[in-house]
This record gives structure tokens, sequence and C-alpha cells, in this order.
């Protein structure tokens, strides 16, 4: 085998493996972009709320909650009702709870809860109680509005939330750095390897970005395809929360495959760019 012929072999197999690093890394870099620090957080769980399809599912959550623990306390001070049942046909009831969610207020205390939490648990912020009557006060407005049945003088009380880190707890903290340290390390090596890809080919420069476009396109195209199959099939894995999957997984995988659609107009513009300009070369 000639040394020309080992050249390009290694280069080939150094850039497909490259193509196919980077595009971990930059899958990697959507995911732990949820949940990087306490401010991502609190954008990922306003963002969330956002979606129409997820506030169907908390809301759906919430009623759930209330049905199973009751009422609450009337206005006087005394018991309600012995448990919150509801007349008006239960999907009508979760369409206004999922409507009330929509308003930015309760969507932005939402992702303040959220932040608190994070800081708590995973940056050893002080713990402090955590108060979430706003939400379930904003939950209960709604039910009363699209159910007459349920008593206007008909409050919910609910606990501060208590969040307190054990001294034995996993240190996700450090999971997280770990993390984030290794996305960077995927995506430097995946241009590494480009880079040792284009100096050990021994094409034209234009060849050699037609070359990258190629292995950039099919790597794209290929991720993309495993992002929609993973986006069907995990829904699936349950039958008690497929709501609540589908909802996660379109929320999760709408920004990759974004990146993914990016990555593969990019890939056809250098094979583009290598065939006009290598054309180009061989006409001068």
């Amino acid at each position: 085998m000639s040394s020309h012929r080992i050249r390009r072999t290694v280069a080939s197999i150094l850039g497909g493996f490259g193509i196919a690093i980077f595009l971990l890394g930059v899958i990697a870099t959507v995911l732990i972009g949820f949940v990087s620090s306490s401010g991502h957080v609190e954008s990922t769980v306003t963002s969330a709320l956002s979606q129409s399809d997820i506030r169907l599912v908390i809301a759906d959550e919430l009623i759930k909650k209330l049905e199973e623990a009751g009422g609450g306390e009337g206005t006087d001070g005394g018991q309600a009702d012995e448990r919150l049942i509801l007349q008006t046909p239960r999907d009508v009831v979760v369409q206004a709870v999922a409507d009330k969610l929509k308003e930015e207020s309760l969507q932005k205390f939402a992702g303040s809860v959220a932040a608190k939490v994070y800081a708590i648990y995973i940056d050893d912020a002080v713990s402090t109680p955590i108060d979430v009557t706003p939400l379930a006060n904003a939950a209960m407005d709604a039910i009363k509005i699209a159910d007459p049945s349920v008593s206007a003088d008909e409050m919910l009380t609910i606990d501060p939330l208590s969040i307190e880190k054990k001294s034995d707890d996993t240190n996700i903290g450090d999971l997280r750095d770990t993390a984030t340290t290794f996305v960077w390390l995927f995506l430097i090596l995946g241009l590494a390897f480009q880079g040792a890809a284009w100096l050990l080919g021994i094409a034209t420069p234009w060849q050699k970005i037609r070359r990258l476009g190629t292995r950039l396109f099919i790597g794209s195209v290929a991720l993309g395809v495993i992002v929609l199959v993973a986006r069907n099939r995990i829904p699936q894995s349950s039958d008690d929360h497929r709501d609540a999957l589908k909802a996660v997984t379109q929320f999760i995988t709408s920004p990759i495959m974004t990146r993914v659609v990016l990555l593969t107009v990019l890939g056809l513009v250098l094979i583009a760019t290598g065939m006009i300009g290598h054309r180009k070369a061989k006409t001068d």
C-alpha cells in the first residue's frame, strides 16, 4: 500500500472520528446548558412553562395532588370539604390551570423557585424555606373558575419547601463541573482531529473543504435521525407518564435539532464551496 493511500485512509478515519466526537460534544453542550448554573435552571424552567404541552402535564399533576390531598381549609379557619371533587370534565379543568400557568409572573416565580432549589442543593447555598403559595393559589383560582362546584371560599395551604442537602448526598456540583470539562474536551478533540485530518490529507485545499463538508453533512444527518428516533421511542417506554415524557423529550430535543439543522446546512455550504473552488482552480 502506498504512503499516499495510507495517509488518505488515516485522514478519513481521523476526520470521521473527529466529527462524531464533535457532534457528541454539541449534544452534551445543549444538555448541560439546561442545568449548568442556577441562572440557567431558572431560564430552563421559565422556557419550559412557555410550552403548552409541558403546562398541560404540570397542570394535570397539580390537580392530581389536590385531588389526593384534599382542598385545604376554608376562609373561616376550619377544614374544607374532605376531598377536592371536580364536577366539570377533567380536561376542561386541566386546560384552565394550564392557561393560568401561561402568566409570565407565574413562570418567573416557578423559575425562581427552581433556581433557589438548585442553589441550595447544587451550589451549597444556605438552606431557607421556599414559599410556593403563589403557585398553589393560582392553580386553585383557575380550578374555581373552571369548576363552579368548588367553593369560592376554599383555600389551599401548602407548607414551604424545605430543601436540605445531607452530608452523605452525592456532590452533584462536582459531577456538573466534571461533565462540563468533558464537554469542552470533546469539542476540542473533535476540532483537533479535523485539523489532523486536514494536515494528513493529500488533496487540494478545495477538496479538503468538500470532504470536511461531506463528513459534517453525513454526521449531522445521522445524528438527526438518532434524535428523531429517540424523540418517538422514549415516550413509548412508559404508559403511565407518556404525556410527560413526550413533552419533556420535545423540549430537550428541540434545541438539539436546531443545531443539527444548522450543522447540516453548514456541511452543504462547505461541500458546495469545495466543489466550486475546485472547479475554478482546474479551469484557471
